[in-house]
């Protein structure tokens, strides 16, 4: 006899659980982040909480003209917002506050990756971040 889990009829990971986790993981994002109209980068599509978590050094990009450091970041917003916001390559991210490394407020953030852990209580998404250009306030 098999080992059955339940976990493809709903019984473990049902919408009334995703519910329930879902408040509680908003509290561990404490920053806000707005996502950008790529083709504007001023119109607002999104703002929302989220977490940002840097997850490699910065790494040397030379592009043969004005070499610069890249590093990519981890952004996950609650799941209420992602399940329904089609991110891609194109779009922008700009973060609006964050306490711990309120430094971030000066850079734009270009969406690399898409792909979700499949979390039922957050999105993430893998960002990209040049650090060698500030973006001043109205730019």
């Amino acid at each position: 006899m098999g080992f059955s889990t339940g976990f493809g009829k709903g019984i473990i990971t049902n919408q009334a659980w995703v519910d329930a986790l879902a408040k509680p993981v908003e509290r561990f994002m404490p920053d806000v982040v707005e996502f950008l109209d790529p083709k504007t980068n001023t119109t607002i599509l999104a703002d929302c909480p989220a977490r940002i978590q840097p997850i490699r050094s910065a790494v040397a990009t030379p592009n043969g003209v004005n070499d610069t450091q890249q590093q990519a970041v981890l952004v996950s917003i609650p799941i209420s917002l992602g399940r329904d916001l089609d991110l891609r390559p194109v779009h922008r991210m700009a973060v609006v506050t964050c306490a711990k490394m309120p430094v971030l407020v000066n850079y734009l953030f270009v969406v690399a990756e898409t792909l979700d852990a499949g979390s039922a209580v957050e999105r993430t998404f893998v960002m990209a971040v040049d650090l060698e250009i500030k973006v001043v306030a109205g730019d």
